[in-house]
């Protein structure tokens, strides 16, 4: 007589779409976020031009704009998507968490005012190069920015990850139907 297989260790089936979701957001953020510390690295690793006249020193500004077209823009916009489509699953729940809330406000400022202040820094040092010249304002400008949005990402990754309760009592504040609050 065969046995009925019964699934005692395992994920159950009915876990829904959030695994498939979950795993590629997951690869989206690493290769955001190592598309970043590779263009960090150009940056400050890669020796900059020792003199105006250097034909080879816009190389370095190119690649590190390739890594933002490529890489870590493309990263960024497929975790924004696969975490929306994970917060429509379980929306009401979501918006009540503080972390959630945080993470939301920093994303909300921080994407965009990257993105323009990291594209016209960009910008002015490759016109500045390309004219053989040297913009240190905007080269120092630039080095805070990756400074600035490799600490705003770990910041936002951590949120994520470790969802922490930031002074939040969930079982106090929203109890389920079933449950009555003890007075005391």
């Amino acid at each position: 007589m065969v046995e009925e297989f019964k699934n005692i260790h395992g994920r159950k089936l009915t876990r829904g779409i959030r695994p498939f979701l979950l795993i590629p957001k997951v690869l989206a953020v690493a290769v955001y976020f190592g598309g970043l510390v590779a263009a960090a690295a150009v940056w400050f690793i890669v020796p900059g031009p020792q003199n105006k006249l250097d034909p080879t020193a816009i190389t370095r500004i190119d690649q590190i704009g390739r890594l933002f077209d490529f890489v870590i823009v493309p990263g960024l916009l497929a975790a924004i998507l696969f975490g929306v489509l994970l917060f429509f699953q379980h929306s009401a729940s979501f918006a009540r968490l503080r972390w959630w809330q945080i993470k939301m406000v920093v994303l909300l400022a921080g994407v965009p005012g990257a993105h323009f202040f990291m594209s016209s820094r960009l910008a002015l040092v490759r016109a500045a190069w390309h004219a053989r010249d040297i913009n240190e304002a905007a080269e120092r400008q630039l080095s805070a920015g990756f400074v600035v949005i490799m600490g705003v990402s770990t910041i936002v990754v951590i949120l994520g990850r470790l969802k922490p309760r930031l002074g939040q009592n969930w079982a106090r504040s929203y109890p389920t139907p079933n449950q009555t609050r003890r007075t005391e």
